[in-house]
């Protein structure tokens, strides 16, 4: 969880940092090296691949690259799972706008 507070989205999307290979940007024991159906996990047919993302104070919005699976390929460049809602899709602005609502509504840090 996060404890940086963004008041607004520009500042948000400041924070905005590209790393070539998402195990750069994520813990070792980072969900979604275990998930098979993750594109961004060390299995399917990414395997071994480099697997870019966005990176947003440890919050992530995928780049789809040539080895993700055709239907992903047409439809986008970025990729971004909350939950039960998955997108790819050219609007990185749309999917920022939906990440940082999620930021504000699960992953600040309560002062103590």
């Amino acid at each position: 969880m996060s404890s940086t507070e963004y008041p607004t989205i520009e500042a948000f999307r400041a924070a905005r940092r590209f790393h070539p290979d998402a195990t750069e940007a994520v813990d070792p024991g980072f969900m979604y090296r275990d998930d098979p159906d993750c594109p961004l996990s060390g299995r399917g047919p990414t395997w071994g691949k480099p697997k870019p993302v966005l990176e947003y104070d440890g919050l992530l919005i995928g780049v789809v690259t040539k080895y993700w699976p055709m239907p992903a390929l047409l439809r986008g460049l970025y990729h971004l799972q909350l939950f039960n809602q998955e997108w790819v899709t050219d609007d990185l602005a749309f999917l920022e706008e939906q990440l940082y609502d999620f930021h504000l509504t699960f992953c600040q840090v309560e002062a103590q």
